[in-house]
């Protein structure tokens, strides 16, 4: 089975709903804009093993990796986990330090990317590197709006 992640901006009202529920209430997850939910797919794990780094730099990859594990295990890949307002701009600042020519090169000769095929398979390194710029995207106006993000595997 290939786990994937999704990420889900939210209020501070959402956030305290969330947090009473354990879980996001489906009617959250429904005709949502790119604004509000980003669905990483299975490249999840191809971003956080080109973000892997020792701290400090290390910092990017808890954008996916990180946050405070809230309610039950409804997937069999662990709880959702809270990324606070103030981690949320921590770590977008963290994801902007990392450009896309840096990451280009990272994701490409990862182990997961050399298995992948993504040094010689342009098509597939820029799909990645595009879902790579929109979590950045999505990081960066989930601080200037000063939400928290949800983010959980499955």
């Amino acid at each position: 089975m290939t786990v994937q992640c999704s990420l889900y901006v939210a209020s501070a009202g959402e956030v305290e709903e969330f947090r009473r529920r354990g879980w996001i209430p489906d009617e959250w997850l429904l005709d949502l804009g790119e604004d509000q939910i980003l669905d990483l797919g299975q490249d999840w794990e191809l971003i956080c093993a080109a973000l892997d780094e020792p701290p400090p730099a290390g910092a990017a990859a808890q954008a996916l990796l990180g946050g405070d594990p809230v309610g039950r295990d409804y997937t069999g890949f662990g709880p959702a986990r809270l990324i606070s307002d103030r981690q949320v701009a921590e770590f977008a600042d963290a994801l902007e330090r990392f450009d896309e020519e840096r990451f280009r090169s990272r994701v490409a000769e990862s182990d997961l990317g050399v298995v992948a095929g993504l040094a010689t398979d342009t098509d597939a390194l820029d799909a990645v590197v595009a879902l790579y710029a929109r979590l950045v995207a999505a990081y960066r106006r989930a601080a200037d709006q000063a939400k928290s993000v949800i983010v959980w595997n499955h």
